[in-house]
């Protein structure tokens, strides 16, 4: 029991904790190494909160990584195929009895004035039922009920200054129609607006044929497409290079996001990698201090017959147990942050979260964040554990 108190300045609560662990059944190593951290109640602050630090930026990475993808799965339709519709140049698109589809929904996109705006807007119109989301991620308000109505984008709302219920006049061309805004979505590009095939059709009368997008489906927003929605298992680039060998012109909606989401994504995982490492660090440095501070105790141990393995056992059990703790600190931290930071991150773009967006902790994740704690205690206290279990009694004996 002495061993543990060790040369602590103030012994009390150590040895008392010591005598409590011993009498349970635990194996003596692992009580003395339970032990330790209450020997140095300062320094076990100070390494539980460098593995909270760690634990809570992993979760936050994790978090942000989620939420970022499910945010691109929705605005983008990132599991939808876009066909390019030719109208009246060359054979019409049939996708009737290919393998791997769901359901086709014939869309147009132009380029439209909304006052208020001092860019040109993206328009985009179903065909067929109005009531049919077409997997869009409903934010606010309700969807689509019928003619004269108009779905957009939270961003939208903040650059135009309108609310959901107001009405909005678009224009191309010289000629015009009226929308009522019902209801916000997580789209394409935050500032577009979804309506029905009728409310565009008074726009979008020519006796030409529609101008080629060129590449990406935005480029020249005055085309039809068909939307694919494809059967779950099928790969959408598969379904594209299918599409392409028989000639018919497709992308997946993911093409083109992809760069800009890899790079957001590499540099949090480069500041969460960076975080992780300085608390590892810290730990590094509590047990270095720990191990010189008690070499004469563990020369005490080895002579009482104690081998090496014991040793590490002792030093490895007392960092298990402050990772644990930073876990369990960490954990929520790291939940919190998420919930703050994100919000307020797409806020400042007038962008709103809808429900499910910031609720991706499932219970396995919040365990093995827990976990991890515990694994950056580890890591960190290997090296001087060895160090510790490989001290010579005679020179440990000395040292005091």
């Amino acid at each position: 029991v002495a061993v543990s108190a060790g040369g602590a300045p103030r012994r009390g609560r150590a040895l008392r904790m010591q005598r409590a662990l011993a009498r349970t059944r635990v194996r003596r190593p692992v009580s003395l190494g339970l032990g330790l951290p209450f020997a140095r109640p300062g320094r076990t602050a100070l390494t539980v909160s460098a593995v909270a630090f760690g634990v809570a930026a992993v979760t936050f990475a994790y978090g942000l990584d989620r939420s970022v993808s499910s945010y691109f799965a929705d605005a983008e339709l990132t599991e939808t195929v876009h066909v390019l519709v030719p109208n009246d140049l060359g054979r019409p698109v049939s996708l009737d009895g290919r393998p791997g589809t769901a359901k086709v929904a014939l869309t147009r996109f132009e380029q439209v004035h909304v006052p208020g705006f001092d860019r040109a807007v993206h328009m985009k119109a179903y065909q067929g039922s109005v009531t049919d989301r077409h997997g869009h991620r409903l934010v606010r308000g309700r969807w689509l009920a019928g003619p004269g109505e108009a779905v957009v984008g939270d961003p939208f709302l903040k650059t135009g200054g309108k609310k959901i219920g107001d009405s909005i006049v678009v224009t191309k061309d010289g000629r015009s129609v009226t929308l009522r805004i019902v209801g916000t979505a997580l789209v394409d590009g935050g500032d577009s607006v979804i309506t029905d095939w009728a409310s565009l059709t008074p726009l979008t009368a020519r006796t030409t044929a529609p101008e080629s997008p060129g590449p990406g489906p935005h480029a020249r927003m005055a085309f039809s497409i068909l939307e694919v929605t494809l059967t779950p298992g099928t790969s959408p680039d598969a379904y594209v290079a299918a599409l392409k060998r028989d000639g018919v012109e497709a992308t997946t909606a993911a093409e083109g996001i992809e760069a800009g989401r890899v790079v957001l994504l590499g540099l949090v995982t480069l500041l969460t990698l960076g975080l992780t490492a300085v608390a590892g660090l810290g730990v590094f440095n509590t047990v270095i201090l720990n191990t010189r501070d008690r070499a004469r105790d563990f020369g005490v141990l080895k002579s009482l017959g104690a081998t090496p393995g014991q040793v590490l056992t002792v030093v490895l059990t007392s960092m298990a147990a402050l990772g644990l703790a930073g876990g369990l600190v960490g954990l929520p931290l790291g939940v919190a942050a998420h919930r703050v930071v994100l919000p307020a991150m797409t806020g400042t773009g007038g962008l709103i979260l809808p429900y499910g967006l910031l609720e991706i902790f499932p219970w396995p994740l919040m365990v093995l964040s827990v976990l991890a704690g515990v694994a950056i205690a580890l890591l960190g206290a290997l090296i001087p554990a060895g160090r510790a279990a490989r001290i010579g009694t005679a020179a440990a004996l000395r040292s005091e």
